[in-house]
């Protein structure tokens, strides 16, 4: 194995990979991270969102190293190899139990991805390459939920951690949006070590770094108002959440398949499923009896199984037809049929 390798990332440039961080991104449970979208749905709104947990990954690894490395200049920290290695892998797998279209199906009722970053972490081949480059499983899996007791645990789950100027600012720049502007720059280079309010030593920023943590939190504004937010977004997340509860109370799918999907993987998973249900294949070919009618005044509710039969109000605040539950479907309406046909039905 060579010393290391450099990445060449559209944000930071170049990323070195030290020895212990390539053997553990050769592994399967890193490597399906890229195939899993950072902004789950939002490239329906910005095309350029397409950016995956992979390169978020680097990116809040690449400044783990940074931040330690300045720390240590500083002398503000003194940090045994071990722990220096430990602290790194941990930025580096941080969202190692992500699933598939970003927070959607933690939203949806499932464990958070911090509960699920524990069986990546305890058993296969992650686990294997963790123990060749001596960093315990145990300690990654503490440091990702932000139970570190370390001076330094911070940097991975805290106010001032390294995903948040990583995700921050890479979401902006994929989206083409001037609002995740940060001085990342500025805020590393006025890190430290201070006692905080319990007395113990903790990550703290100089005052001289003010300005800076000042864009970081309305950079945080900004993003979640007209990125995560977006009406469109959110929209297109409240449906894809209905779809895979429908699937898991159905048994057509399971927690445990979801959650070592990827996007595109999860989302042939579920049109298999519903093709099965439904052999018509009623995304294509819609039924005539789950359309519904046009005239004056509301439209008529399809006639599908009474059931699982309800009304959304339209854009005049009329109902327009919808059918959701997991309910056995009636022959000739499947639920996915009339949730096609109640988005455009306006």
């Amino acid at each position: 194995m060579t010393a290391f390798e450099v990445v060449r990332d559209a944000l930071w440039n170049n990323i070195r990979l030290d020895p212990a961080a390539l053997a553990v991104v050769d592994t399967p449970a890193v490597q399906r991270l890229r195939y899993v979208r950072q902004l789950g749905h939002a490239f329906l709104v910005y095309p350029g969102a397409t950016h995956t947990r992979f390169e978020h990954a680097l990116g809040a690894y690449h400044l783990a190293r940074r931040a330690l490395s300045q720390l240590e200049d500083a002398g503000d920290a003194r940090l045994a190899s071990g722990d220096r290695t430990t602290l790194t892998v941990a930025a580096l797998l941080h969202d190692i139990g992500h699933y598939p279209f970003s927070h959607a199906l933690e939203e949806a009722g499932l464990p958070r991805h911090e509960a699920v970053a524990e069986r990546h972490l305890a058993s296969g081949e992650l686990a294997e390459r963790l123990r060749d480059v001596g960093v315990a499983p145990a300690q990654l899996l503490t440091l990702i939920r932000g139970g570190g007791r370390e001076p330094l645990a911070g940097l991975v789950a805290g106010s001032l951690d390294v995903d948040k100027l990583d995700y921050l600012s890479r979401d902006a720049w994929m989206c083409g949006v001037p609002y995740g502007v940060i001085d990342v720059d500025r805020l590393l280079m006025s890190l430290t070590v201070a006692r905080g309010p319990d007395g113990r030593p903790t990550l703290a920023l100089h005052e001289k770094g003010l300005a800076a943590l000042e864009s970081l939190l309305f950079a945080k504004y900004q993003m979640y108002r007209n990125v995560y937010w977006h009406h469109a977004v959110r929209s297109a997340t409240a449906m894809f959440k209905r779809l895979v509860r429908d699937a898991i109370a159905a048994g057509r799918l399971t927690a445990e398949q979801v959650a070592v999907a990827t996007d595109d993987g999860l989302i042939h998973d579920l049109m298999q499923a519903d093709g099965a249900a439904s052999p018509s294949a009623p995304w294509i070919s819609p039924p005539p009896s789950c359309r519904p009618t046009r005239r004056r005044g509301p439209p008529t509710i399809p006639s599908c199984s009474s059931t699982w039969r309800t009304a959304l109000p339209g854009k005049s605040g009329s109902p327009r037809a919808s059918c959701f539950s997991t309910s056995p479907r009636s022959p000739t309406c499947s639920p996915w049929t009339c949730r096609w046909y109640s988005a455009t039905a306006r």
